[in-house]
């Protein structure tokens, strides 16, 4: 979902000052489409100094996971944490997911 390249735009729009300051996020401007602008911002939401932006990220990281299914690749990039915590996820119909 955050790979949309509309989500760039909109981060560049509500946290343009913020991604100036934070180096790591201003090289990931010509990245649009690969979903790290805003998990960048998202990293560094504590120093967020822009009330719009901190808004934008706050709502976006609600939805997205408010839905496990929109957080691309977390079972993969985790496993070794879900295994040992055995904190898997459930399918739809609530029955656990082994993988």
């Amino acid at each position: 979902m955050t790979r949309n390249p509309r989500f760039d735009d909109a981060a560049l729009n509500q946290c343009g000052k913020d991604i100036k300051l934070f180096d790591e996020c201003s090289e990931l401007v010509n990245q649009r489409g690969t979903g790290r602008l805003i998990t960048c911002l998202y990293e560094r939401l504590g120093n967020i100094t822009q009330p719009s932006c901190r808004y934008f990220i706050n709502q976006l990281q609600a939805l997205i996971f408010a839905d496990w299914r929109l957080i691309e690749n977390f079972g993969k990039v985790c496993k070794w944490d879900i295994d040992k915590f055995e904190c898997g996820r459930l399918d739809d119909e609530n029955e656990k997911v082994c993988d």
